[in-house]
């Protein structure tokens, strides 16, 4: 019997012994690099450019594949595209023998500005999507890991509650109609009366727009916004949107427009309106825009908007003056209702402020001009 009890705590000793260098070898067997026995494929961008550098080579690291087998097909995001890159004649970066790469990012046109970089990790094998450019964020279905980093304008600010970033491409055209853009304070600022939108003349005749982005998605809801300036009687080329944007493609971008402008046209009776996308311009687009007259005063140049969105239906209104709760029904300008399947649901769309030029063209009257959002609200939708 002592001679069983001695022999179980043997064992016992030496199953402890083993347990211990068990939990011993853990932390050892989980931070091996063993990327080629257990990890899958991946591919990191561990190096890109701030927004706006004019000579930009993003880097990365890729594991768990045969590096000689694999590269890089690299995308970048201008103006809501999607573009390859470096070339088109080089849709693929090769991987090192280390497991790095690298691809130049800016080799033309408005590069410098791009918003977002991603990488596929892709077979030599298979070709990669060729984006020249892609209206939605590349998808090649022979990637086995891919990779994406955002590069956000340099200038934010708070408005209503909210965060926003501001558009930057002084140098560059960019979207709408192809315009620079500034982010500059002294045309885009906020204070007492609001978030004040400018557009400029600067040196050697050069036209600069403002634009601004909220940085989050709300969804489903109510969209107040107040303004405080002569939407009325703004130059002919110039448009004042109050909108949502996704840069993705699907729902043509979920936008969905409040703008005034005569798109050129002095002679226009109209000067605001409604707009559900698609719609190439407005009028021309059937059901999916709603033009309308807008009438203001030095003294009352106030007005409500408003944009109701819910499942399958979005319904705008245009009120004088300024409101916050149930407007009457004598200050109502013009309301709107759009159903059925161009209505989009909820997904990365944003509000976005903008105050730019048609085509990029001069104002007629060649002057500077300001415009003054003096709120945005947003109420959720409200579940049952």
């Amino acid at each position: 019997m002592k001679s069983l009890y001695y022999l179980t705590a043997k064992l016992g000793r030496v199953t402890a012994k083993w347990f211990c260098l068990i939990l011993m070898l853990i932390p050892v067997l989980v931070t091996t690099p063993t990327s080629s026995v257990f990890a899958g494929p991946s591919i990191k961008l561990t190096n890109v450019c701030p927004y706006g550098d004019a000579n930009c080579v993003a880097s990365g690291t890729v594991s768990g594949v045969n590096y000689a087998d694999y590269c890089a097909a690299c995308y970048i995001q201008v103006d809501e595209v999607w573009w390859t890159k470096p070339t088109l004649a080089q849709p693929c970066s090769p991987i090192n023998s280390d497991g790095t790469f690298s691809c130049d990012i800016t080799t033309g046109g408005c590069d410098l500005y791009a918003t977002a970089v991603v990488a596929h990790l892709m077979p030599k094998s298979i070709q990669p999507t060729i984006c020249f450019p892609c209206q939605a964020p590349p998808q090649n279905t022979g990637a086995v890991a891919s990779a994406t980093k955002y590069r956000p304008y340099p200038r934010m600010f708070a408005f209503s509650g909210y965060k926003w970033r501001v558009k930057k491409a002084p140098d560059c055209k960019l979207g709408p109609g192809k315009n620079f853009f500034s982010d500059a304070s002294s045309d885009v600022w906020v204070n007492g009366q609001g978030l004040h939108l400018r557009i400029r003349k600067g040196a050697a005749d050069k036209w600069y727009s403002s634009e601004v982005v909220l940085q989050q998605s709300l969804g489903y809801g109510t969209y107040i916004f107040h303004t405080n300036s002569r939407v009325d009687i703004i130059d002919p080329i110039m448009v004042l949107g109050l909108f949502t944007w996704d840069s993705r493609a699907d729902y043509p971008h979920r936008e969905m427009d409040i703008e005034f402008a005569r798109w050129g046209n002095s002679s226009e009776p109209t000067n605001a309106q409604f707009v559900l996308q698609p719609c190439s311009q407005c009028p021309g687009c059937g059901n999916n825009c709603s033009r309308f007259r807008v009438d203001l005063t030095n003294q009352n140049k106030y007005l409500t908007l408003y944009m109701i969105w819910t499942p399958g239906s979005v319904e705008f209104r245009a009120y004088k003056g300024q409101y916050w709760e149930n407007p009457p029904d004598s200050a109502l300008i013009h309301k709107w209702i759009r159903t059925g399947a161009d209505v989009p649901t909820p997904g990365k769309e944003n509000v976005r402020f903008n105050f730019w030029l048609f085509n990029g063209t001069p104002p007629t009257n060649g002057q500077d001009a300001e415009m003054i959002i003096e709120n945005f609200v947003f109420r959720p939708l409200c579940s049952p």
